[in-house]
């Protein structure tokens, strides 16, 4: 059976609350600790996903650019560029040689390869082949600019799906903060309010037995 000091105390809802107040505080350090590294793991599988874009993204950058070059929106800088690149390029070189080596067999041929009219037959063939060859040149680079679109709108999607997981992430972390703080501070509540009743306990067996004597000495209460 309890004690009169037992039931006057508020020693063990005090005790209780720091109780609960202990378990809570320990239930969202282990949340945190969970859903931190459930964090942590995403992001690095999200960021491992954007490294396999980068060679494309790198490669429709640089495409994208000379694309820009080629329509002369680069000012002439960007111009000489493109027709650099396009000049010196593997399948423009190889036409170029192949060309230049058939018109050599042919002047060779007739005996005119020193000619003044060897040269104006080259000119004439590098400026054929350009004309051809330079649409397919700007296709290759269009395809190639359309790839960049596609990669880059593939990682912004990559991006935006973490920067959504991370804001669920603190979302779900806030919600626990507050679930945890709301029991802490409502055991501590009830703690007190227990307190208080306990002083009304008190107060009544103080009156009540102040009744008790003034009755057992004869005065009429």
């Amino acid at each position: 059976m309890a004690s009169i000091g037992t039931l006057f105390s508020n020693d063990t809802a005090m005790n209780a609350a720091n109780y609960q107040a202990a378990g809570l505080g320990k239930g969202r350090k282990e949340a945190y600790k969970y859903i931190d590294q459930g964090q942590a793991d995403y992001t690095d599988q999200s960021n491992k996903a954007l490294g396999y874009y980068d060679q494309l993204n790198n490669t429709g950058s640089a495409a994208n650019t000379m694309y820009g070059n080629a329509l002369g929106l680069n000012g002439a800088d960007g111009t000489t560029a493109a027709l650099g690149a396009y000049t010196t390029a593997p399948g423009y070189q190889f036409q170029m040689d192949q060309g230049m080596q058939a018109l050599d067999r042919q002047r060779a041929a007739s005996g005119s390869l020193a000619s003044g009219g060897a040269s104006a037959d080259a000119i004439k063939y590098a400026q054929g082949l350009a004309s051809q060859d330079y649409n397919s040149w700007l296709s290759n680079l269009s395809g190639l600019n359309s790839q960049y679109g596609n990669t880059t709108n593939a990682r912004a999607a990559i991006t935006s799906d973490l920067g959504s997981k991370l804001y669920d992430t603190g979302t779900t972390k806030g919600q626990i903060g507050w679930n945890t703080e709301t029991g802490i501070g409502n055991a501590y509540a009830n703690a007190e309010m227990n307190n208080y009743n306990v002083a009304g306990n008190q107060l009544g067996a103080v009156m009540g037995g102040a009744t008790l004597g003034a009755k057992l000495l004869g005065f009429n209460v």
